[in-house]
């Protein structure tokens, strides 16, 4: 009995040791086949990571790629690629938002549906105006007011708001109209309040907190993590504050972890952030320490070990890895 225990035990342990091998090859893989997306004489293609073209530049418009698809457009018509930069969705709406939670925002007819990634009209357009899905609820708007559907077309919380937000940790923005403006306030997953709208400004929630106008709230509307002269959304565990006239960063029990010395702070991505020192970007980790020296005109966030940035010389637009490395750069 004891010799068959210490097998099972031992099995157990190899088959979740080869889940995580799996899940980290595939990971890795996703990574290294990633597609970037770039611009040439006045067009746009992607890239792989080591800067080979995939996607010859050919369409009018595009996007990057959010789960697993990117939207691209054609004579003011939207469709969509696919991981390999395949055209699965052929180039024919009028309006489009990214995929989420695998599903995809399209116009037809005049009225808002989703598609799934075959492209096929899972729930048909009959909405004047709709979000994205998040947390298997998306906003949509019937007549004059909001409320949210699941995967399925039902209507779970019915349109009775004016305005509304995604839901993000499990908690959706709200907005009344007052003489004095829009009043903002927050409902849980089933519609009801939980924090009153009493708000000038708001955000969704990030790691715990919202930013309304400049300070934080809790999921119990009560301000919090101290006052400061600007404040953004947490990522990664750390948000930007502006305090003296400068930005840094501050973690979720509201203490400073890098100093306020930037002209401007982005959020964490795979570790590193943008910064602007002397009107020039560059790049720092969670520590503060200065991976890539600021030298761009202006610098996006890392995406899969990449990141776009425009040189500040010629103000060309490229990609470089988190050594600073440039990895694709227009040849004119």
């Amino acid at each position: 009995m004891k010799l068959k225990s210490v097998f099972s035990l031992g099995t157990a342990f190899l088959v979740f040791a080869l889940m995580l091998l799996t899940a980290f090859t595939w990971h890795t893989e996703q990574s290294k086949n990633a597609l970037f997306l770039i611009k040439k004489d006045g067009k746009y293609g992607y890239i792989y990571k080591n800067g080979v073209l995939k996607v010859r530049p050919k369409y009018d418009n595009a996007w990057k790629f959010t789960n697993g698809f990117a939207k691209v457009k054609i004579a003011g018509k939207y469709g969509f690629l696919n991981g390999d930069g395949k055209e699965i969705i052929s180039v024919q709406y009028p309006d489009a938002y990214d995929f989420s939670e695998g599903l995809a925002l399209v116009k037809s007819g005049g009225k808002y549906g989703y598609i799934n990634a075959y492209g096929r009209m899972v729930i048909k357009p009959q909405f004047e105006e709709a979000w994205r899905f998040f947390s298997g609820l998306a906003a949509v708007k019937k007549g004059n007011s909001w409320g949210f559907i699941n995967k399925a077309g039902q209507l779970v919380i019915p349109p009775k708001f004016q305005y509304v937000s995604t839901f993000s940790e499990g908690l959706a923005m709200f907005g009344e109209p007052t003489q004095m403006g829009y009043k903002y306030g927050y409902i849980d997953t089933k519609g009801n309040i939980v924090i009153k709208p009493q708000f000038a400004e708001a955000s969704t929630f990030h790691n715990g907190y919202a930013v309304v106008g400049k300070y934080f709230i809790n999921k119990k509307g009560v301000r919090s993590l101290g006052s400061y002269e600007g404040v953004s959304d947490f990522s990664e565990g750390l948000a930007a504050v502006k305090k003296g006239g400068k930005w840094g960063y501050i973690n979720t029990q509201g203490k400073m972890v890098i100093p306020a010395r930037f002209d401007y702070c982005g959020g964490f991505s795979g570790g590193l952030a943008v910064v602007k020192i002397n009107r020039k970007y560059g790049y720092i980790n969670k520590a503060g320490t200065e991976i890539i020296k600021p030298q761009f005109a202006q610098g996006d966030s890392f995406r899969d070990g990449l990141a776009r940035v425009m040189t500040a010389d010629d103000y060309k637009v490229c990609y470089i890895d988190t050594k600073g490395n440039y990895r694709w750069k227009p040849a004119n």
